[in-house]
């Protein structure tokens, strides 16, 4: 891919995304698409795990959303991309929290568009079907 450039980042992180707003000055879309699901039940879920998930599947892309919003509203188009998934609507049995994560992010991303309407950054929502990958 000519011209991609790549910054290996952990969007659960706060340096990390506020290195990535400072490095990217220049983006005019922002794809929210890091995604984590442990595979325990939520019984056996240690603190942590549910922890990262929050921290990953919502937290990261609103405050992601809040880094690079600034930038994005002097652009004369931008968009903010957020890819939840299918679980939001029908969660899985299997899939407690990210389930719960991804309905909140779903309603975090409209509560945004509405927000944004009336500027020129367009927010969209990803809601792909579920997938199995390891």
């Amino acid at each position: 891919m000519p011209g991609a450039n790549i910054f290996v980042a952990d969007v659960a992180k706060s340096d990390d995304r506020a290195h990535l707003a400072d490095r990217f000055p220049e983006v005019d879309i922002l794809v929210n698409n890091a995604g984590v699901r442990y595979p325990a039940s939520f019984a056996e879920a240690t603190e942590e795990d549910l922890q990262q998930e929050l921290a990953v599947n919502l937290l990261a892309p609103i405050l992601l959303a809040q880094a690079f919003l600034p930038n994005l509203m002097h652009k004369p188009e931008a968009a903010i991309i957020n890819v939840s998934s299918a679980a939001a609507l029908v969660p899985r049995e299997v899939a407690a929290m990210y389930s719960a994560s991804k309905a909140a992010l779903h309603s975090f991303t409209k509560s945004m568009r509405w927000q944004l309407e009336k500027t020129s950054v367009r927010v969209f929502e990803v809601m792909p079907p579920v997938v199995e990958t390891r």
